[in-house]
């Protein structure tokens, strides 16, 4: 059976394909329309996957949609009642746009593809809950999704036991963990989707002094396992922002405006928040965990992306936990591929999963990108050692190899390599890389034999995806990958999983004697990650990178290019921060 699973319409939208139960396909619409987080019908990403696998539209016997738009037109009607007047905008302009835009899925891919009557749909949270349990190595687990809100649900806990996923609890809107920490992303003068991990990054800079303000008062974790919001201080119906006056009077700290200095008080708060959240998700996770007498947990949603909150529920509840790689919304794509293809299955299914199942592009292409550009560049005959060579140097080096990375995380597809011993390269990537806030952290990855040499392990033997914060147990070493709180955000590789990156780490560990290196994600701010050759040009060139590696072709600067580097990177950190000033608010109904 091909399947094409599908999501779209809030943000990060995407497509998966799986063929006889293979996961074949798998990328974002942002990757291909080069939009931040697209939230488009994902005809790109549809395309795609139908070329990667070979198939026409007339070869997909399902499609399906990873949420039931039924149900959110039934919540949407539900908020505009209970909330009157407040809801005047979603009835008058956000309800007929659902219904043009949003709500008549099936026929919008029939217009595109031609897909007739073969499109279903599935449920948000079960979409989510499937990309995890059936990527991860459980027989039976617990299951639990945390984000916004999907079609009225913003959480759930589901027991997975074989190929089947039982829904045990559930929280509806607007009680919501994801809007909580978002509706903090904003006050803290951030972009909601896209600063939540800024959130995460300042909270270690602060202390969390505000919790007593925010725990029992703000948000409210009731008995047995839920949690609600006190509405008093949000407003879900706003066009401009998600929260009131009465909530900038019970904190006392003045909301930041966008691009201004962070005070102590809102590093505090962030630290506030922060620890907020990450005891609400240890209450829904212990309590599912303590009620079904089951320690093997997975989770999803974008709360599951808390790299902080994760490890911090693996440390204080002792459970083995999986997450998925695109825990967000793209990753409901391939969920809702997964659960299709597990109700044909028989014998336990969980397929293979690698994360890198985006789109591959071979030499032919790399030569016709370079061609007429004058770009010095050569073919190596062994470019992990030349990059290794280069990173010792402190040079800064961009890969572009195989197929792109699913989920938000660049693993070594589409990344941004840099010496991690020298603590100013962190101060260098964020000025003249990634023209993004001083305090942003960087990630390392580092060979899976030396893994618990240099972090704690958090009981795992890899951690593939970068989801989990580890101590870093020599900081000295890797200055520039340890974070405020001696934290690091780890991705461990070994040879099979990705033998490129791999090569590069051990040529680095066989130079330094440190088996590290930084790895940060192959995009300049505001832009989504890079995918085409031509993308990753463009990126090098409007950058401080030193060379960029595209497979096995090493490309690097003329002295003209780099004389109007400066040039080019201050253009673009202006226009950065004007596209993330004029983003809208997100709107709740998705």
């Amino acid at each position: 059976m091909n399947i094409l699973g599908i999501s779209c319409f809030f943000h990060d939208s995407a497509a998966a394909a799986i063929e006889d139960g293979r996961i074949v396909f798998a990328i974002q619409e942002e990757r291909l329309s080069r939009r931040k987080h697209d939230p488009s019908l994902p005809v790109n990403a549809i395309g795609a996957a139908l070329q990667a696998a070979g198939w026409e539209p007339r070869d997909v016997d399902r499609v399906v949609f990873y949420e039931d738009p039924d149900l959110k037109l039934q919540r949407i009607r539900e908020q505009i009642e209970r909330f009157r007047p407040e809801s005047r905008y979603l009835e008058e302009r956000a309800l007929p746009h659902f219904l043009q835009h949003k709500y008549p899925v099936a026929a919008l891919l029939n217009r595109e593809f031609g897909f007739g009557d073969r499109v279903t749909c599935s449920e948000h949270h079960l979409s989510h809950a499937a990309s995890s349990f059936y990527t991860s190595p459980f027989e039976r687990a617990l299951v639990v999704t945390i984000d916004g809100v999907g079609e009225s649900e913003s959480a759930a806990v589901y027991l997975g036991e074989g190929n089947t996923l039982r829904k045990m609890r559930s929280v509806q809107f607007p009680d919501s963990l994801g809007l909580f920490y978002s509706v903090f992303t904003q006050y803290l003068g951030f972009e909601v989707n896209e600063g939540e991990y800024k959130v995460m990054g300042l909270a270690p800079y602060g202390r969390p002094t505000y919790l007593d303000a925010i725990l029992g008062k703000v948000l409210h974790l009731d008995d047995g396992g839920g949690f609600r919001l006190n509405l008093e201080y949000f407003d879900f119906c706003g066009t401009e922002r998600h929260y009131r006056d009465r909530l900038v009077e019970h904190l006392g700290v003045p909301p930041r405006e966008r691009g201004a200095p962070i005070s102590e008080a809102q590093q505090n708060l962030a630290a506030s928040v922060q620890t907020a959240l990450e005891l609400a998700v240890l209450h829904v996770v212990g309590s599912a965990v303590r009620a079904f007498d089951c320690t093997d947990v997975c989770m999803a949603g974008g709360v599951a992306l808390n790299c902080t909150a994760n490890a911090r529920a693996i440390r204080d509840l002792g459970i083995r936990l999986h997450i998925h790689a695109a825990a967000g919304d793209a990753g409901g794509a391939l969920g809702v591929a997964l659960l299709e293809a597990a109700r044909h299955e028989t014998a336990l299914y969980r397929p293979a999963f690698s994360p890198y199942l985006g789109v591959r592009y071979d030499r032919h292409e790399v030569d016709r990108t370079l061609a007429g550009r004058g770009l010095p560049h050569s073919r190596s005959g062994n470019v992990a050692a030349e990059i290794a060579r280069r990173l010792a140097a402190g040079e800064v080096v961009a890969i572009a190899q195989g197929r792109d990375e699913w989920g938000p995380r660049a693993l070594g597809a589409r990344s941004i390599l840099a010496d991690p011993r020298r603590a100013e390269m962190k101060e260098h990537l964020n000025a003249k890389i990634k023209f993004r806030e001083e305090f942003r952290p960087f990630a390392p990855v580092v060979l899976e034999h030396r893994y618990s040499d240099y972090f704690e392990t958090l009981g795992m033997s890899s951690s593939p995806h970068m989801l989990f914060t580890h101590k870093a147990r020599r900081p000295n070493e890797i200055a520039a990958v340890v974070h405020a709180d001696s934290t690091s955000r780890v991705q461990t590789v070994n040879a099979e999983q990705n033998r490129y990156l791999y090569d590069i780490i051990r040529e680095f560990d066989a130079l330094t004697g440190v088996p590290v290196v930084i790895n940060t994600s192959f995009n300049l701010r505001g832009e989504p990650i890079v995918s085409t050759p031509a993308d990753a040009l463009k990126t090098f060139l409007a950058s401080g990178i030193d060379c960029l590696a595209l497979d096995g072709c090493l490309v690097t600067k003329t002295a003209a290019d780099r004389e109007t580097d400066t040039v080019s990177r201050n253009r673009h950190a202006v226009q950065a921060e004007w596209s993330s000033s004029s983003q809208e608010l997100v709107e709740t109904i998705g």
